[in-house]
């Protein structure tokens, strides 16, 4: 069975610096917009970006509310931007699947065009329910193929032996069932989709009982 270590990852760092001015950067333009005007902020909401990059939802959800931003990312000079962006913010470089943050930290957790980039997604489930607070929401922002361009995509990311998976939404609820993360909607628009999951206390049947 394939290990991390014999796959690779997309490399971002060398384009660190000009990302947000790039194709990748214009192209997710829209899917920020998405989710700042999706979440639910209240002034000293403890906030996560899983993923960061560089910061520029942290600074836009800043500029609309007081809250306090925390960002990791994989990549050293994305963290190296997002610092020069939000200087404030604590940034630091972290994986999805092994956070140093204290359990029931956040508010809020999003994972914005990043899912599809986890190696362990299963892992990141575990790991988000562990450090956001009951009754605190996941977002995560991913393209939204249909079924058979995913499974192309799928096809060539594991052909090149590249790091991520895109899912389908039932697999994406499945994956976060078991760790009291709860689907509970989802905003789409042209092969992106922003679906919010929110953390219960416990499983009951098919019922979730809330703190």
């Amino acid at each position: 069975m394939k290990t991390r270590a014999d796959k690779h990852d997309f490399k971002f760092d060398v384009r660190a610096s000009v990302y947000d001015e790039q194709f990748e950067g214009k192209f997710s333009e829209r899917v920020y917009r998405l989710v700042t005007e999706t979440i639910e902020l209240s002034p000293g909401d403890k906030i996560l970006d899983v993923g960061c990059g560089t910061g520029t939802i942290l600074r836009r959800l800043s500029d609309t509310c007081a809250i306090e931003g925390f960002g990791i990312d994989i990549e050293e000079k994305m963290i190296e931007q997002a610092k020069i962006k939000c200087p404030w913010m604590n940034i630091q470089k972290g994986d999805c699947s092994n956070m140093s943050f204290e359990d029931e930290t956040f508010d809020s957790v999003i994972a914005c065009m990043t899912f599809h980039h986890f190696y362990d997604q299963i892992a990141f489930a575990k790991e988000v329910s562990r450090v956001l607070k009951t009754g605190g929401k996941l977002y995560i922002a991913d393209p939204a193929f249909p079924m058979l361009i995913r499974k192309a995509v799928n096809a060539i990311i594991n052909r090149h032996e590249l790091i991520g998976k895109f899912c389908g939404n039932k697999e994406i609820e499945q994956i976060f069932k078991p760790y009291n993360l709860v689907w509970k909607k989802k905003k789409g628009m042209a092969f992106f989709q922003l679906i919010v999951f929110e953390k219960v206390v416990e499983r009951v049947g098919r019922k979730c009982l809330k703190i």
